[in-house]
């Protein structure tokens, strides 16, 4: 299919044969959002995650804390020789660290809308069109980042794209009437706990048992265990590698199909169409 590039042509052909025998009632679909769902540049610069968006937002105290936890944890995150074990607690305790951090130096709405309005972030072409798609046979999506879900629900709302079947298991902060967040949830979504086990107490639940095929997006490698955690019948993991490259043999290892650059949805949106 234009634009894909399929890992393995049989495995592939056998995923979406189950898929489409199976019918649109029995599939449920998992996203990640930060250039997964949003593009990775724009206008020849990169785009900013749903954590970048506050940096010159917060003062230069919160910068330069911000920046001393990324170069203290971020090295443990990508280090392949630690225990997984120890990678995810070390991981927790940035995010929680992080959020509090925002939370003490003025975190708002007003502010998420305004780096929003600013084109901080910027969905992909065709992302609207993938949403209203799963909503005509109305297909669950779990949008499940280790972002900012306040930023991730601002986003949607304008396009009217936050609809019935869109679930965002994500880090949300606790907001007062004014505005201005007062804490975060405490339950922290992040790369090292990021598969469906997270939705096990969660209202929806219920809904995403009963589909036992899914379809999954990411753009990293470890996007593509986002549906461990619950029984499957089939998995169909497309990956965004964003030009990148050096990584495209890795991806093949975990993703049936690769968009290769930085590009809109619609090939992705025609797989989809096929399908269902």
């Amino acid at each position: 299919m234009k634009n894909l590039y399929i890992s393995n042509q049989s495995s592939f052909d056998s995923k979406i044969q189950k898929i489409k025998n199976d019918g649109a009632d029995k599939l449920h679909v998992i996203s990640d959002y930060d250039r997964t769902l949003t593009g990775n540049s724009g206008g020849g610069n990169t785009v900013a995650t749903s954590w970048a968006i506050f940096v010159n937002k917060l003062g230069d105290e919160y910068t330069k804390i911000r920046n001393e936890l990324y170069d203290h944890y971020h090295p443990i995150e990508i280090d392949s020789s630690l225990d997984h074990n120890f990678k995810s607690e070390k991981t927790s305790e940035w995010f929680h660290k992080h959020l509090e951090l925002m939370v003490k130096h003025g975190v708002t709405i007003d502010m998420i809308s305004k780096s929003l309005q600013d084109g901080q972030i910027t969905l992909r072409e065709g992302v609207t069109n993938f949403f209203k798609t799963l909503a005509t046979k109305n297909i669950p999506v779990i949008i499940f980042s280790a972002a900012i879900g306040d930023v991730i629900k601002i986003q949607l709302e304008p396009l009217n794209l936050n609809m019935e079947n869109v679930h965002i298991l994500s880090n949300f902060f606790k907001f007062e009437e004014s505005g201005k967040a007062v804490g975060f949830q405490t339950d922290l979504v992040h790369p090292f706990n990021k598969t469906e086990m997270l939705i096990n107490k969660l209202t929806y639940r219920d809904q995403i048992t009963k589909r036992p095929n899914c379809i999954l997006l990411g753009d990293a490698l470890y996007d593509a265990t986002m549906a461990d955690g619950m029984s499957h019948e089939t998995i169909l993991k497309i990956g965004f590698l964003n030009g990148n490259a050096a990584e495209k043999e890795n991806f093949t290892k975990v993703y049936d199909v690769i968009v290769e650059d930085d590009s809109n949805m619609n090939a992705v949106n025609e797989l989809i169409r096929s399908l269902i």
